[in-house]
């Protein structure tokens, strides 16, 4: 459990301003509700009304990159911003998983990532890309992670 609490080479670098923005959050809400008020928090920094936003659909740019840089270039792909929600996640407490699989409603072969986060005794997936966070019978899991440096 305490390993996926850890702040490792992908994770480690997120910007204060974010993290204080998570912590501002109102605390009084418990459970989902709370991880789902601090993953619109995490999609409104990727809001392209808002930020000149960047997209990539390559495996190895989506996960191998830093927060601190995804957030630099508002780097807009499934991976990135699962990077960003674990980092996010992590600082405040959470248990977070990095997960790897695909999402297979238009092809099989379409690789995608989500969080799974440790919420009351049991691993609740979240999916920030989508907008009610839910998974679905299209997302198929192929591995957990801590950090994405161990799918090298």
């Amino acid at each position: 459990m305490n390993k996926y609490l850890q702040l490792s080479k992908y994770i480690k670098d997120c910007p204060e301003s974010l993290l204080n923005k998570a912590k501002n959050v109102e605390t009084s809400k418990s459970g989902k509700r709370y991880v789902r008020e601090i993953l619109e928090l995490i999609r409104g920094e990727f809001d392209p009304k808002k930020f000149k936003t960047t997209y990539t659909n390559n495996f190895k740019k989506s996960r191998f990159i830093s927060v601190r840089n995804i957030l630099k270039k508002r780097q807009r792909s499934c991976g990135s911003m699962a990077t960003v929600v674990a980092s996010v996640m992590r600082s405040l407490g959470y248990p977070t998983k990095l997960i790897n699989g695909f999402y297979v409603k238009d092809k099989d072969d379409m690789r995608h990532a989500w969080n799974e986060i440790y919420i009351k005794g049991k691993w609740i997936p979240f999916d920030v890309t989508r907008k009610d966070f839910k998974i679905g019978n299209y997302h198929v899991k192929k591995g957990e992670f801590v950090d994405w440096s161990d799918l090298k």
